[in-house]
């Protein structure tokens, strides 16, 4: 790997340089078929890849998995990201959330990226990273904002079940609007009118979190109802039975008796209704 030609990369408006081996470069079918010495790319016979809508931050997470396999958060809190201000101005939780929702952005470009170079493996590596970060019940906020960045970089298409949508699907399903604060309310509906297939997902997802609550009460209820209906059926065999051992010792009739004692002896074995 470390034989093969470097590449020298300009990434963003600023042109930050840096350097990559081709056959690492490679992993990605867009840089192999760029750097392919058969293809009429200038990239090829230049070995210099120009990348002026990107992130460097993002470039140089990518460059270190394909090195690597992984990667790490590279961000500094007073980047361009675009969330608020520098964590380092605050405090305790303010200080980590804002950490957090910026770490969440930039996995989440990270995972933009991942689907633009064609990286199958690094987007489910970012899964991973964000199911790890944006836990829902703590911080619905950071879910959905990175959410939003993600959405706007994949497939807008119904058909195309991208593995992002798979895990925005079974975890939005969480959701539940009648109990959101007012910022993660806020930021719900920002997905709702973000519109393309995000408005459609969390829209499904939170109607499958009503279906499953209804479903689950109403499966508690007859079960409950079950439950006294059959406490009722048994008291009332118990009441007729004791009714008749009343009548049978305490208004005794010779003709009748086999007839009473059969009768009780049929309710017991079936504790009829």
């Amino acid at each position: 790997g470390f034989d093969s030609p470097i590449v020298t990369i300009n990434v963003g408006k600023q042109e930050k340089t840096m350097t990559a081996h081709i056959e690492h470069l490679a992993q990605s079918p867009v840089f192999q078929t760029m750097l392919d010495s058969k293809s009429r790319f200038k990239e090829a016979a230049t070995l210099h890849v120009s990348l002026p809508d990107e992130d460097p931050i993002v470039i140089k997470a990518m460059l270190q998995y394909l090195y690597s396999g992984d990667f790490r958060d590279i961000t500094n809190h007073d980047s361009t990201s675009g969330i608020v201000k520098n964590a380092d101005d605050m405090d305790g939780d303010d200080a980590q959330d804002q950490r957090r929702a910026e770490t969440a952005l930039f996995l989440a470009k990270m995972y933009v990226a991942a689907e633009k170079f064609h990286l199958p493996d690094l987007k489910a590596l970012v899964i991973e990273k964000i199911a790890s970060i944006t836990n829902l019940a703590a911080h619905p906020i950071s879910f959905l904002q990175s959410s939003m960045r993600i959405y706007s970089g994949i497939p807008e298409d119904a058909n195309v079940e991208d593995p992002y949508r798979t895990f925005f699907k079974s975890t939005a399903i969480e959701l539940e609007p009648s109990k959101m604060s007012p910022g993660v309310l806020t930021a719900y509906e920002s997905c709702l009118a973000f519109g393309s297939m995000l408005a459609v997902d969390l829209a499904n997802a939170i109607h499958n979190n009503y279906e499953f609550r209804t479903s689950e009460t109403r499966e508690r209820h007859d079960a409950a109802l079950r439950k006294l209906e059959k406490e009722r059926d048994g008291l009332v065999a118990w009441k007729e039975g004791a009714m008749r051992v009343h009548r049978l010792f305490h208004n005794p009739c010779t003709c009748d008796c086999v007839g009473e004692v059969d009768g009780m002896g049929s309710l017991g074995g079936g504790g009829g209704s």
